[in-house]
């Protein structure tokens, strides 16, 4: 049995829908190498500067993207717009939830960021950004 046009056109098609799928598209604007991304309890020295949320497509030709992917994707956006609001350090308020995540930013320059106490939560809506990325 041979592989006809047709099914050759399918595993092609598919084999592109994959690769899609596992495609990082956030490119980092300048500065953005230089943002840390840390957990709560490592900015208690540091300056809030205010939140952003971020999304990314999670989902490519009706298929899941690979979670690693989209979290990657997710954290340069929120490293951008930290270098945007002059911040050198974002932390994840909350859960990767379809493709979008809400993430703190941080001034910590000239505080060693890990140190001291978990600082207490804020959940004000201050300061809070959508960004969003459709690539």
């Amino acid at each position: 049995m041979g592989l006809n046009s047709k099914t050759l056109g399918n595993y092609g098609l598919l084999l592109a829908v994959l690769t899609l799928a596992a495609c990082t598209w956030v490119r980092p604007d300048t500065g953005a190498d230089e943002v840390l991304v840390l957990p709560k309890e490592r900015v208690a020295d540091c300056e809030r500067l205010g939140s952003v949320e971020v999304s990314v497509l999670a989902r490519v030709v009706g298929m899941d993207r690979h979670e690693e992917e989209v979290e990657s994707d997710l954290q340069v956006l929120a490293r951008n717009h930290a270098v945007e609001r002059g911040g050198d350090t974002v932390v994840p308020l909350s859960e990767i939830k379809d493709g979008e995540q809400r993430y703190g930013i941080y001034s910590c320059q000239g505080n060693q960021a890990g140190e001291g106490e978990p600082e207490a939560d804020e959940d004000e809506e201050e300061g809070v950004t959508v960004q969003q990325y459709n690539g």
